[in-house]
């Protein structure tokens, strides 16, 4: 009777796997096909004689871009790439956080390097190491101007820390900024940008290397 029960839970999980696998290949699908879509607007708008008009049509597909990616990346089953063993690498943290913050540096946007432990080494996948650090730096620089990140390691635990001055979250919204889609008060409006995405990824990309997120 156990070994019955064992076979009936390893069916079930390989259905509910294919599900997963299924909905990430129609995401995938999807945003290939709306990607070429949005790549013909964007050689149409070239000819749009209005600059304005012009410049608020290339930020809308953008942003379409980007919720595309961001909807992409949240779909994907875990297993299918990051819990494998196989596609993980030691990624130095404090290293990764210097390229990044070389990448998007730009005069404007003022991005404060605190402290970085060296080396703070993690057994991970690099591109999503990076994602979940953008996201955060985004955030920050978004709504407060600018961001400061610290990489601190402490008895065999690594802290990444982007800190900002900005409004903050309320309190009764702390635990739900990080579902897929929700959007606190300050950013209802779709002309602030983002996908209401970008927390929710940081959060998924923390708990797939057995860390979490606090806010």
């Amino acid at each position: 009777e156990v070994r019955r029960l064992l076979d009936a839970f390893t069916r079930m999980r390989e259905r509910i796997h294919g599900l997963l696998e299924g909905r990430a290949q129609l995401f995938a699908a999807i945003s290939h096909d709306l990607g070429t879509y949005l790549t013909r607007l964007r050689l149409r708008i070239d000819d749009l004689p209005d600059e304005q008009q012009r410049n608020a049509a290339e930020r809308d597909i953008l942003q379409m871009r980007q919720l595309l990616s961001d909807t992409l990346a949240l779909a994907r089953p875990r297993s299918a790439d990051d819990t494998q063993a196989g596609a993980r690498e030691i990624v130095d943290l404090s290293a990764l956080v210097r390229r990044e913050v070389a990448a998007h540096a730009d005069p404007a946007q003022a991005i404060e390097l605190c402290e970085l432990a060296e080396p703070a080494r993690v057994r991970a996948r690099e591109a999503s190491l990076a994602r979940l650090l953008n996201n955060l730096v985004d955030n920050a620089l978004k709504y407060a101007g600018s961001a400061q990140i610290s990489v601190l390691s402490r008895r065999g635990l690594i802290e990444l820390r982007v800190e900002d001055r900005g409004p903050g979250i309320a309190a009764d919204e702390i635990e739900r900024v990080t579902e897929p889609f929700y959007r606190g008060d300050r950013s209802r409006n779709l002309d602030a940008g983002g996908s209401g995405l970008g927390l929710a990824i940081v959060r998924d990309v923390a708990e797939i290397y057995g860390g979490s997120v606090n806010l």
